[in-house]
């Protein structure tokens, strides 16, 4: 979640300096999380103030399996 503070990290960003989302960026960002499911992360890549990249990782939990 963004934070009005400033990061601790040089790529974070504030909510003041990402500004708007544009409908694009929002139905990239929805594709991501569908694909994901329950446990994956989404990632988004910040460049110069905009989203470059989205980037994410699907976690699959391991059932428990009879011996």
């Amino acid at each position: 979640m963004l934070s009005d503070k400033p990061a601790s990290t040089p790529n974070s960003l504030t909510v003041s300096q990402l500004g708007v989302l544009h409908q694009r960026e929002i139905a990239v960002i929805e594709a991501a999380l569908k694909k994901v499911g329950a446990f994956g992360e989404v990632h988004l890549v910040i460049e110069r103030g905009r989203i470059r990249f989205v980037r994410t990782i699907r976690s699959e939990a391991i059932e428990d399996s009879p011996c």
